[in-house]
């Protein structure tokens, strides 16, 4: 007599696995921090997805796997980094007091340093005082 073929077990039953979400990096202009600067202000978190699934078993052996939802259980936090604006202003130039070596003021303000009166301030609409 010829053996009866076995009749596959066929089962199935619902799984959950849980998966990361990547977080974003976010860089934001922060004019209170020197150029060139960086800081964190947020550090960044990943995100948890969770997925449901119908798994198929034959004679216990996984044959067949089914998402059958999907859900942001945490959602990602974005890390965020302060690049710095802030340029401070140049500091003014200092005066030059007719002692330094200036042999005239122009009118536009600038000192000339020329050697004779002539060619003195040409570029800066003339001489203003001459002080040798």
């Amino acid at each position: 007599m010829p053996k009866p073929t076995p009749t596959a077990v066929v089962t199935t039953r619902i799984v959950t696995a849980t998966s990361p979400i990547p977080f974003t990096h976010v860089t934001v202009q922060a004019p209170s921090l020197a150029k060139g600067s960086s800081r964190l202000s947020v550090r960044g978190v990943n995100g948890v997805e969770t997925t449901t699934y119908r798994v198929t078993l034959t004679n216990g052996v996984e044959t067949s796997r089914v998402a059958i939802s999907r859900q942001v259980t945490t959602k990602p936090v974005a890390q965020v980094t302060e690049a710095g604006t802030y340029v401070a202003p140049a500091a003014p130039a200092a005066p030059v007091a007719p002692g330094n070596g200036a042999t005239a003021l122009c009118k536009d303000g600038h000192y000339s340093y020329a050697a004779h009166h002539q060619g003195a301030c040409s570029h800066h609409g003339g001489v203003a005082q001459f002080y040798k």
